[in-house]
């Protein structure tokens, strides 16, 4: 027997007050986000499948200000900014054809296309392979308020996936390093994830994460301080304040 599998998007706008009113996210988050992504923080969106993060990363790149171009790199199309507002640039992965010719990747889109097309941001759709270490060339070399999805089971993990991948673009790179380009360039981490409510499965955010450098951790692991955490005993969110006070001088300068 044959299974085949369909992604439909819907190529719409999307209001956050949606989200928050499907207890997806909490309405206090709203404008935290709003001006985390105007003061072009880097953003990674990590969780399962189905969680949601395509439908967040839409709501969170049509935050951007208007005027700010923007390059989109995608496996398949499925944000779809491009058609809902000007100034997003689509790109995407090609397959090889029978000849086994023209393949094109998402390292191609970052070294060949995106970069020479002098964007202010950069969104891919998912990150999952090479071009994870194009992704942090990016974020720690101009592109500020660059964005991305990301499976891991948590914003911890999150990182040490992104470390994997970017990794697998060179074998001879220090994991040390790696580790020091994630704790400058990513900025935080919005982890989403289901949960069993009685018989409902349900969508939220589990867990928001700030991520900064920590010279004092001689493997140069990043550090992740979880400023909201999801409590499933009574459908709410914990709120840490104290997470936001080692915020590096760049988070507060942006």
């Amino acid at each position: 027997a044959s299974l085949a599998s369909l992604l439909i998007f819907p190529r719409r706008l999307l209001r956050p007050d949606v989200l928050a009113r499907a207890r997806t996210l909490p309405f206090a988050l709203m404008p935290l986000l709003d001006a985390a992504v105007r003061a072009r923080l880097n953003i990674i969106l990590s969780g399962p499948t189905g969680t949601g993060k395509t439908t967040l990363a839409r709501v969170l790149a049509l935050m951007i200000p208007e005027g700010e171009r923007t390059c989109v790199l995608e496996t398949e199309t499925e944000l779809w900014l491009h058609e809902l507002r000007r100034g997003f640039i689509s790109l995407e992965e090609r397959d090889a054809n029978v000849e086994g010719a023209g393949r094109i990747t998402l390292q191609d889109l970052f070294q060949r296309g995106a970069l020479r097309q002098r964007p202010r941001r950069i969104i891919v759709g998912e990150v999952r392979g090479k071009e994870a270490m194009d992704m942090l060339h990016a974020m720690t070399s101009g592109h500020d308020g660059s964005l991305t999805t990301l499976h891991a089971s948590g914003p911890r993990m999150a990182l040490s996936r992104l470390e994997v991948l970017a990794m697998s673009a060179d074998a001879n790179l220090a994991p040390q390093v790696v580790r020091q380009m994630i704790g400058s360039g990513v900025d935080l981490v919005v982890h989403l994830s289901t949960f069993h409510r009685g018989e409902d499965e349900v969508r939220r955010l589990a867990s928001l994460a700030f991520v900064a450098e920590n010279p004092e951790d001689s493997l140069g692991s990043p550090m992740v301080s979880e400023a909201a955490v999801y409590r499933i005993t009574d459908d709410s969110w914990e709120w840490r304040p104290d997470a936001l006070g080692p915020r590096p001088e760049e988070i507060w300068r942006k």
